[in-house]
């Protein structure tokens, strides 16, 4: 499956031959997918998305998935940032802290406290 933040199908590519850094194509035979339809009735602790550039649109996907469960979202926040910060303020969420590398982590605000603090992205 690929994710999204609707059904359909589509194809992937990369300009050369080595792990990662593949761009979702608008033909070809793989299900894109949402994960609120995925995972419909399975609470989840946590998400850790790596899906090369399209965080926006696997985090729209998961609305009901992450209303209802609120885990936590493991994530890579070189693209879309301003985007990516909307969608979790708008869920509830703290903004992106640095996890290994690239990859960042959110929580919902709730789990976040004064006792407890967490240090944002700038």
């Amino acid at each position: 499956y690929a994710l999204g933040d609707r059904q359909s199908k589509v194809g992937l590519t990369r300009q050369k031959p080595q792990p990662g850094l593949w761009t979702v194509t608008s033909e070809g035979d793989i299900v894109l997918t949402r994960l609120d339809d995925l995972l419909a009735d399975v609470a989840v602790d946590a998400i850790m998305l790596d899906v090369e550039g399209c965080e926006v649109q696997a985090l729209r996907g998961a609305t009901n998935l992450i209303a209802a469960s609120r885990p936590v979202l493991w994530f890579e926040y070189l693209q879309h940032q301003a985007d990516i910060d909307a969608i979790l303020a708008s869920y509830g969420y703290s903004k992106p802290c640095h996890g290994i590398g690239a990859d960042c982590y959110s929580l919902p605000m709730e789990r976040v406290s004064a006792q407890r603090p967490i240090s944002a992205v700038n």
